[in-house]
């Protein structure tokens, strides 16, 4: 099997070149805390979990991002809340929170939910 290997490419008319990299998630994760511990299921630059508590989850990257908060979509149970700052600890780490909103009385509890995910964007340092 061949490989080619390139960073940018243009039009072979000329014009503007493309980084290649661009827009691709360059870290995400999937928890399953079915049995009320923290497993990861698959992920991309993270290179551990840890359960910080109640309703979060701290996913500690393998290779840092270049900013802090670069741009992270959360998801969750189907019936559940969850959203996260990312990264939460410098530009180390994701950190995920989730919880339940009840729709009859209103209220909203932070809680362990079955499975969390995340996947940011943005530059590596």
């Amino acid at each position: 099997m061949s490989t080619i290997a390139v960073d940018n490419a243009r039009p072979s008319a000329g014009g503007t070149s493309y980084s290649l990299t661009s827009g691709v998630a360059k870290a995400h994760g999937s928890v399953n805390n079915n049995a009320g511990a923290f497993t990861l299921i698959t992920s991309y630059n993270v290179s551990s979990i840890t359960d910080n508590g109640v309703g979060q989850c701290i996913y500690t990257l393998s290779n840092v991002f270049s900013a802090s908060q670069p741009p992270t979509a959360f998801g969750g149970d189907w019936n559940s809340d969850i959203g996260g700052v990312g990264p939460g600890q410098g530009t180390t780490a994701i950190i995920s929170v989730s919880g339940y909103h009840n729709n009859v009385t209103n209220s909203y509890a932070v809680k362990d939910i079955s499975y969390t995910h995340f996947v940011s964007h943005g530059d590596l340092a």
